[in-house]
């Protein structure tokens, strides 16, 4: 039996979001969602647990006219903990990375690709100066695939990926606007190459403030269609990933709670030959745990 919520309860409910939101600045005038060089608070700890996915995957190429005919699918899962340091100071750990999946190749049974990454389980220490991210391992010396690690890692963090993706002016409820594609990253879109390199149109809409996890959110409707620049196709073959997705984005600590993209991808392999074709269903999930000392 389902039974209605009490007009008490509502208006408790209500009274505690509209206190929440109160701490906030007018939504009217806008909310500031990203913020260049922003450095995690001293004692607040962000969890984040990242998956993306591809499904019915189904693939059929020709080379040295044999034909290859594959099925299957592939999961990454990627969890990650920030922790504010002060005085400008971030410790970032990759805490988890997997591989999961089957792939059949004529018949033939086999496991993905794995994403190694040779920083897991070690803790960096990153600091933004001079309008600049620096990483470097916590203890001891990195090793040379290590130091290529940090140097990529470093690389993706410069990008300024929320303020690629949300701007840094004021949004509101009812704003629509454009994203440049450099906010995307393995976070998202897993190790999936060549979505890494895909480029294209990014559409984003405010369309509510919410609650989530306790704290008001922006609650974004965002659309893609994105595709391998004409330059790496004939070395990767083609490559298409169209899809939409909801994110929620905490409105007081600048960090996405929660999201979920999905999306249909196709594309061509490389060296194949008349062609062939890849087609899958991609998914991406995504959600943050926030923890702050008292």
């Amino acid at each position: 039996m389902i039974r209605a919520v009490s007009p008490a309860i509502r208006a408790v409910a209500g009274s505690v979001f509209l206190s929440l939101v109160a701490t906030l600045p007018a939504l009217a005038d806008g909310q500031i969602l990203a913020v260049k060089g922003e450095v995690l608070k001293e004692g607040t700890t962000f969890v984040t647990e990242a998956v993306a996915a591809m499904d019915k995957v189904s693939a059929k190429m020709s080379v040295d006219g044999k034909i290859t005919e594959m099925t299957g699918n592939r999961k990454d899962t990627r969890t990650t903990r920030w922790e504010g340091l002060g005085q400008g100071k971030v410790r970032r750990t990759l805490t988890e990375a997997k591989t999961e999946g089957e792939i059949v190749a004529n018949g033939e049974k086999m496991p993905p690709p794995e994403a190694r990454d040779s920083l897991v389980s070690v803790p960096l220490i990153g600091s933004y100066t001079d309008g600049k991210w620096t990483f470097k391992l916590e203890k001891g010396e990195a090793n040379p695939v290590q130091q290529m690690s940090i140097g990529k890692f470093t690389e993706s963090r410069s990008k300024e990926s929320a303020v690629a993706l949300y701007g840094d002016v004021p949004r509101k409820p009812g704003d629509k606007w454009e994203a440049a594609s450099d906010f995307l990253s393995d976070e998202i879109l897993g190790k999936f190459t060549p979505l890494d390199e895909l480029q294209g149109k990014i559409s984003l809409e405010f369309q509510e403030v919410k609650p989530f996890q306790g704290t008001p959110c922006a609650v974004l409707k965002v659309t893609f269609d994105l595709s391998l620049p004409k330059d790496t196709e004939s070395a990767q073959g083609s490559a298409n990933l169209k899809g939409s997705g909801t994110i929620y984005r905490s409105l007081a600590d600048h960090v996405d709670l929660s999201w979920q993209l999905n999306g249909d991808f196709k594309g061509t392999p490389p060296e194949s030959e008349g062609g062939g074709q890849v087609t899958a269903k991609f998914s991406a999930t995504s959600k943050t745990t926030v923890t702050k000392k008292k």
